[in-house]
């Protein structure tokens, strides 16, 4: 079917044992626990809180949220809970840092990613619990989120996600450097506290004309429902990307979805876009990630409604799968992570996984290539003068090779002025790229490749240091800019 107030409270998961041992890798929690009041009591000798109702959620930077907060997003409802499934650290929106495991009070930002803002999953927990009191005022709602911006479905896939990071190596050191294992582990200590009700997905922009989508997210549902113990038929909601963007053919992988079984349900994303304010955007604002997030819940809320067992009132747990804890998240990742160790030729993401790097040079005077973009759908983009990986601080000196090759929302790009080398079709392609601001001085012929900017906006303008001028002309008209009507000034 388609169809800033804050409170920082802890919930202490578990029996004595994983307590103990809770206390043991976080030394800091102790004076909290027993000064701030709780949120989802630690469940009672009779079992979860049946009246908690979870909802697992997964994706890229539209699950993660780019939308700008606002006063009326900060005041969120004490029925509605988040499970940090990684550290956060303090932010502009609350005053404490929040720690993995614990249930908060779900204000935004639900992500620990750097730079998140409203998403998607605020408005599905709200709209949620509004549905669900109407019918029993006992209820509360609770979110349990993973999410990476700018990656393939093959992240989230438990035998996947190693051969993809060393592809294309994104920063999820904040998940113990595996995605879904994570979120399966996070799962089952949520289902400590409450029941799973169902799984809410927002992916695909990366996957655009990659074969299999479908095929993989129904190998992920049905992984995750073994190793977190969830029923066999928890729905599962996909939804589809923003719609009037250069990304919309993908909506009919996801609209297909449904195909691989009655688990599956779309919620459209038709009449979300508001062309005026964000055109062309990959990104869904703030005011759509508050309708979208509600279309969600209404999608989920009649899904549970018309199911005959309703799902996750009792959960078929695996063998050996409760007594979950913090701790046997962390052992279990402990088995899988690997710590980076920079080398000559490794790509990796830069700390603020924006982009994805090629490490030149180490030693007094590191250097990297701008290999290619993190969050495909980003439309201005700033090539920096440095960039910082782990810590480390290097020189960005060249593009690679078809870095922004055919990008089909790219419509404005910033080079910095260390940048010495440009790869051939480095830009080609790119028929929305309009606005270019070269800073560097150090191009040549020979260091800018063949059709670098050849098939960029038919009307592009392209800014470039007053004392290359001329030079910068030769080389940009050589290599691809010959358009009458592109210019080249000072």
């Amino acid at each position: 079917m388609k169809t800033g107030i804050f409170t920082h409270k802890k919930c202490i998961f578990g029996e004595v044992a994983g307590l103990l041992t809770l206390l043991l890798l976080v030394q800091t929690t102790l004076a909290v626990l027993f000064t701030v009041p709780v949120y989802g009591a630690a469940p009672s000798s009779g079992g979860p809180d049946p009246n908690f109702h979870i909802y697992l959620a997964f994706g890229q930077s539209n699950m993660t949220g780019v939308g700008q907060i606002a006063q009326e997003d900060l005041e969120g409802d004490d029925g509605y809970l988040m499970m940090c499934t990684c550290n956060h650290v303090e932010s502009d929106y609350y005053p404490e840092s929040r720690s993995l495991g614990n249930w908060y009070k779900a204000t935004p930002p639900l992500s620990g990613y750097s730079g998140a803002g409203l998403s998607l999953a605020d408005y599905f927990g709200r709209r949620m619990l509004e549905l669900k009191r109407a019918d029993n005022p006992d209820i509360r709602v609770g979110i349990v989120m993973v999410d990476v911006p700018g990656v393939h479905i093959q992240l989230f896939d438990k035998e996947g996600y190693q051969s993809y990071l060393q592809v294309c190596p994104v920063d999820v050191d904040r998940f113990g450097g595996n995605p879904y294992q994570r979120l399966v582990g996070c799962a089952r200590l949520a289902q400590g506290s409450g029941v799973i009700k169902g799984i809410i997905l927002h992916q695909g922009e990366n996957d655009l004309n990659v074969p299999g989508w479908g095929d993989r997210v129904d190998k992920i549902y049905h992984d995750l429902v073994r190793d977190a113990g969830l029923s066999e038929g928890i729905p599962f909601l996909a939804g589809e990307v923003r719609q009037g963007t250069a990304w919309s053919d993908m909506n009919q992988s996801i609209d297909e979805l449904v195909l691989k079984g009655e688990q599956y349900h779309v919620v459209s994303s038709n009449n979300l876009t508001e062309t005026d304010e964000t055109p062309g955007d990959i990104h869904f604002n703030a005011s759509e990630c508050r309708a979208f997030g509600r279309r969600y819940a209404e999608v989920m809320y009649e899904v549970e409604k018309s199911r005959q067992d309703p799902g996750g009132e009792v959960i078929a747990e695996q063998p050996g799968s409760g007594g979950q804890s913090v701790a046997d998240i962390l052992q279990q990742e402990a088995q899988t992570a690997e710590p980076f160790v920079p080398a000559v030729g490794k790509v990796t993401s830069d700390d603020s996984g924006q982009a994805y790097y090629r490490i030149t040079a180490l030693g007094k005077s590191p250097t990297v290539t701008y290999q290619s973009l993190s969050a495909g759908g980003s439309v201005k983009v700033n090539i920096p003068d440095k960039v910082s990986i782990a810590g480390k601080e290097y020189k960005v000196t060249a593009i690679a090779q078809n870095a922004f090759k055919n990008n089909p929302g790219l419509s404005e790009v910033t080079i910095g002025k260390n940048v010495k080398n440009i790869g051939k079709n480095a830009f080609s392609g790119c028929k929305k790229l309009k606005k270019i601001s070269i800073k560097t001085t150090k191009l040549t012929k020979k260091s800018v490749g063949k059709n670098a900017f050849k098939g960029i906006h038919k009307k592009a303008k392209v800014k470039v240091p007053g004392k290359k001028l001329g030079l910068y002309k030769t080389i940009l008209r050589s290599k691809g800019l010959k358009g009458k009507k592109q210019k080249i000034t000072k």
